[in-house]
């Protein structure tokens, strides 16, 4: 009795066993190629937004000086003596108790 093979396996064999076929691209010859090219690049349309490059640019430089800014600004404590803007650090405790004994109920119940 004949053994069934599976179709892939034939297609597989029938294709090892076919002559091998002349590469394509190297059918083509290379001034095709270069009109083919030339072609292509003059179809091209302009860019329909060309101010969004210099746009972003711009925006991106004022974020990083905004950055730099606000990072000096949190880092830096002012001298009390000289400005007199900075709170004293009791001052900053007895606001932080007051906060606490307002937002925090007393009188837990279970």
């Amino acid at each position: 009795m004949k053994q069934k093979t599976h179709p892939l396996d034939r297609l597989l064999r029938s294709a090892a066993a076919a002559p091998p076929r002349q590469d394509e691209a190297a059918a083509v010859p290379w001034t095709l190629e270069q009109r083919v090219l030339a072609a292509l690049r003059g179809q091209r349309q302009p860019e329909d937004i060309p101010w969004l490059a210099p746009l972003l640019r711009q925006a991106f430089a004022a974020a990083g000086a905004l950055a730099i800014v606000v990072g000096f600004l949190a880092f830096h404590s002012p001298d009390n003596s000289v400005t007199g803007f900075a709170p004293a650090t009791h001052e900053l405790a007895v606001m932080d108790q007051e906060l606490t004994l307002a937002l925090v109920p007393t009188d837990l119940k279970p």
